[in-house]
């Protein structure tokens, strides 16, 4: 059986935990709530999920890369726009194939329901729709049902006013629909509720299912709160140890009734009460905590009671707070450090390059503002001749002659306050040095401190596919991603490089995507910057190609324009992931050198490189998934396109 989750919301009324972690993503118990959530729901019977992602979708992929939360199968929906609840239940829905009868849940409900006990129960009426319903003192803010004797909902209100309740029986946000509801909802944004579920009560084909099982919205912080306290003090079945291993609590600290996660300190003298200390969260020596959510940091001395502490916030050392906020929600709209719209600049380390210019250019045509900073030595400003033109009375192009590994380039970053920089001077070719990787890796840590220092949102860093997964064997063709398996010095310093980026996300918030990227080729590309450009090179001259080895080698060769699409997405997308940006097409350079030059002379073939690959080929898994791209130019129109430019230009 299938099931649809909605997880898209914003979580306001959990700030200022939801400024960081999505409401699902945060831990009850030491464990995700979505991920209990899907637990529950394989014990009724649903073996596959969708997730109806809108706000922020990164964190649920990067906490489920391989699509799975334990047994059971995860499919990812990402709204386009936001579609409110029927909206996001369709789109999900037509997304995976849904054509039986399914499960929806809210993403935010933790319950002991019988998941199976409903679906029974909804066949047995032969309901069209079938909605948990649990009796509550105040139901004036949620879905109100009334029941008739034989269990058809008879009326239903979305959040009545007070007193004017057809009932105390509301739903408790786990449905079971046949098909045939998604015919009910028009396209775009639709509220179940408050549309659907009505029309439903009009046709008499709406049944509930009343239990007296926990449950528990826990929507906003002393909601949450419990919902952890609830897995310690026996009211439910589950249960979770209360301090996590890795935790690090003091032996003469007092923790009584609380919830202490793995990676938090609670210090010498400091007391506990009946409150959460999430992962990282930091009680100081002698602190007083009760009935408090803390993320941050409570120095020492300090007294928090009925307070909530995000990620990053601090309370002062002997600082006394009650019913407060840190930061405080009201202060401030919502975090949006991605938003598309943007006065700030992108900036670009290698953006005079092959790939680099031709990423200025697409960025330039839609109108943002781009510091392009290149040492030259690979690059060249002829290559940003368009997008000097394109920018002139439209938008700003800074280009800035500096080193990657140079200290003004910390200084240009801090300055500048980019939003997003893209890191492309990581590609060193064949041949380079060890001292020459290395310094890719200290470039990027100079890049990255300096990021933190500026506030900057999204860093996105391109990487050699072919030095980070080891030598796969044909069977494992094309490869997905999966654990890296760096091969030789280049693939060493690409992988620290990922480790270094997952740092800086883990501890300054700094967003990452690491776009490992198949052989790319296009115009603009030097002779010596990769075997498409050579071989194109060698035809033009009427010369025989010279391939290492036996030429037999394989590659998955990558059109410059779908590579910078990539690129483009991995501006606003796919954070915390490292991602296959390649065709899934395994070519060999015998074959290339017979499509660059079919009427041209025979290859000739030299020795083969040290460890070279001899098949290659990726899986663009995580990129259709999380970026929603894929490649659109086969080899074939790829090269027709280079061997045109050639010919204009020249």
């Amino acid at each position: 059986m299938h099931a649809v989750v909605l997880v898209g919301g914003f979580g306001t009324r959990l700030r200022p935990l939801t400024d960081t972690i999505p409401k699902p993503m945060l831990p009850v118990g030491h464990v995700p709530l979505i991920a209990r959530l899907i637990a529950r729901l394989a014990c009724g019977g649903v073996e596959e999920v969708t997730l109806a992602l809108g706000f922020r979708p990164e964190p649920f992929m990067a906490g489920f890369p391989d699509q799975r939360c334990g047994d059971v199968g995860l499919h990812y929906a990402v709204e386009p726009e936001p579609l409110d609840t029927g909206g996001a239940i369709r789109f999900a829905a037509e997304h995976t194939g849904i054509g039986d009868t399914f499960v929806v849940a809210n993403g935010d409900v933790l319950t002991d329901l019988d998941v199976g006990a409903l679906v029974a129960a909804h066949r047995a009426t032969q309901a069209e729709a079938t909605l948990h319903l649990i009796g509550v003192a105040d139901p004036s803010a949620f879905g109100v049902a009334e029941l008739g004797a034989d269990s058809r909902i008879m009326q239903f209100v979305e959040k009545p006013a007070p007193g004017t309740e057809p009932s105390n029986l509301v739903s408790a946000g786990t449905y079971v629909f046949e098909p045939s509801v998604l015919a009910r909802i028009p396209g775009g944004r639709v509220s179940i509720e408050r549309q659907t579920f009505p029309e439903l009560v009009e046709s008499g084909t709406v049944y509930g299912y009343l239990s007296d099982v926990y449950w528990l919205d826990a929507g906003r912080p002393d909601q949450y709160l419990q919902a952890n306290l609830d897995l310690i003090n026996g009211r439910r079945a589950e249960r979770c140890e209360p301090i996590a291993d890795g935790a690090s609590v003091a032996p003469d600290a007092s923790v009584d009734g609380s919830v202490v996660g793995a990676g938090a300190t609670v210090a010498t003298g400091a007391r506990v009460g009946f409150s959460l200390v999430l992962p990282g969260g930091q009680i100081g020596p002698g602190a007083v905590v009760e009935r408090s959510v803390v993320m941050g940091v409570v120095g020492a001395d300090a007294s928090l009671r009925n307070s909530v502490v995000g990620a990053g916030a601090s309370v002062a050392a002997g600082a006394q707070l009650v019913d407060a906020r840190l930061p405080d929600p009201d202060a401030q709209a919502a975090p949006s450090p991605l938003a598309e719209h943007s006065t700030a600049p992108t900036l670009i380390v290698g953006g005079a390059g092959f790939i680099g210019s031709h990423l200025v250019d697409r960025l330039v045509a839609e109108g943002a503002a781009v510091d392009v900073v290149d040492d030259l030595s690979t690059g060249s400003l002829a290559n940003l001749g368009a997008a000097r033109d394109a920018a002139r009375g439209t938008t700003e192009l800074t280009i800035h002659t500096l080193d990657a590994t140079a200290a003004e380039l910390a200084e240009l970053i801090v300055l500048r306050r980019p939003t997003v920089i893209y890191h492309l001077a990581l590609l060193t070719r064949h041949g380079a040095t060890a001292l020459d990787h290395g310094r890719s890796f200290t470039s990027t840590l100079a890049m990255l401190d300096a990021a933190r220092r500026a506030g900057v949102a999204k860093v996105v860093v391109a990487l050699p596919a072919t030095s980070l997964y080891g030598h796969p064997s044909g069977r494992d063709l094309p490869v997905k991603e999966g654990p890296l398996e760096p091969r030789g010095v280049r693939g060493v310093v690409a992988k620290a490089i990922v480790d270094l980026l997952g740092v800086y996300r883990e501890q300054w918030g700094i967003e990452f995507t690491a776009l490992a990227l198949g052989t790319v080729y296009g115009d603009r590309q030097r002779p010596d910057g990769g075997v498409v450009a050579a071989l194109l090179d060698a035809a033009l001259r009427g010369d025989a190609a010279q391939l290492s080895g036996d030429g037999r080698q394989g590659r998955d060769f990558l059109y410059v324009d779908d590579a910078v699409d990539a690129l483009v997405r991995a501006g606003q997308r796919g954070s915390g992931l490292v991602v296959n940006v390649g065709t899934g097409v395994q070519t060999s350079l015998r074959d290339l050198w017979g499509r660059i030059a079919p009427d041209g002379p025979a290859a000739t073939f030299g020795p083969a490189r040290p460890d070279e690959l001899s098949r290659f080929a990726l899986a663009p898994v995580r990129a259709r998934i999380h970026l929603g791209w894929s490649p659109w130019t086969s080899l074939d129109d790829g090269l027709a396109e280079v061997a045109r430019t050639d010919r204009t230009d020249s």
